[in-house]
């Protein structure tokens, strides 16, 4: 799409915020107002705005999808979204280590091992760990705590983990980046072990590299995401 506009600002209306293109408040696809909870964050969207080209590229602002998805999904997809989530119980990243080879093992270790102390301290939960590929039984207390954890977040902070559980496979890493226990960076190497992994033995190549700056994209814009929304 060829941009229409020559600047994206905020605006203030009925105790929320929005941005506004040469003065028109934007909507969302389903032509709801884009009603922002914070300043910080109508300030980022109004800036991937301003920031874009003579063409209009929708893949550049992250956190505008995240916002619209936001709106227009999450109320009505709640207890879908939980459901989904939830289902990274049995199969979350963290439960799954390797015994061979040592190297791959030393660095799950690194990645995994403090993430799931964490998650022991912060909602008394202890995952079950395997050396197998299927997914893991693990305690009905796992899910009901986890749950409860999910259900207590509002829409907007919903959003970014279901979107940090999707690119790192992880709901445990997803919720520790909620809560500013996990920075982007360190929910990219846990993520990513395996690749890197395989990086350091074999080397790279260009559809490996894309894929890893994918993640590492959708990841940064989640952590900007949760700051904006504080």
């Amino acid at each position: 799409m060829k941009r229409f506009y020559k600047n994206a600002a905020v605006v203030q209306a009925n105790n929320a915020f929005t941005v506004a293109l040469d003065d028109k408040p934007i909507k969302t696809p389903a032509g709801k107002p884009l009603a922002l909870p914070t300043q910080q964050l109508a300030k980022a969207i109004a800036a991937e705005w301003q920031g874009q080209g003579d063409m209009i590229a929708v893949g550049a602002m992250p956190l505008m999808q995240l916002a619209a998805t936001s709106i227009d999904h999450v109320p009505v997809e709640r207890a879908q979204m939980v459901e989904r989530m939830l289902s990274y119980v049995g199969t979350d990243l963290l439960c799954h280590f390797v015994d061979e080879p040592k190297r791959l093992r030393e660095l799950q270790e690194r990645s995994f091992t403090p993430a799931l102390a964490w998650l022991h301290r912060r909602y008394d939960i202890d995952l079950h760990t395997t050396h197998e590929l299927m997914a893991v039984d693990q305690p009905s207390s796992a899910r009901e705590r986890l749950s409860l954890a999910l259900n207590a977040l509002n829409d907007w902070a919903l959003m970014g983990v279901q979107t940090a559980a999707i690119a790192s496979g992880s709901i445990v890493l997803a919720l520790g980046m909620q809560e500013k226990e996990f920075t982007a960076a360190e929910v990219f190497e846990a993520a990513e072990v395996e690749s890197t992994y395989q990086i350091e033995k074999w080397g790279t190549d260009i559809e490996l590299i894309a894929r890893r700056n994918g993640i590492e994209f959708e990841l940064n814009a989640v952590e900007r995401w949760f700051k904006c929304l504080d």
